[in-house]
């Protein structure tokens, strides 16, 4: 899925993430979740990047510390 600089796809994808990949929840605004990534990404994205995922996809692919 795309890890992008705001809530919509309107926003800059700054990469992908897949299944594997995880973070901590920070916000949600409307259908979009605000995510910390808690290590390198697959792609290359580094440790404590944040950007935004989109909801309905995010607890199928990306793990996510909810507190």
């Amino acid at each position: 899925m795309n890890f992008r600089t705001g809530p919509g796809t309107g926003y800059t994808s700054k990469g992908l993430l897949y299944r594997g990949d995880w973070g901590k929840k920070l916000a949600t605004k409307g259908s979009w979740i605000k995510l910390r990534l808690g290590q390198k990404s697959r792609t290359g994205l580094p440790k404590n990047s944040t950007g935004w995922i989109a909801k309905r996809l995010a607890y199928d692919c990306v793990p996510m510390q909810l507190d």
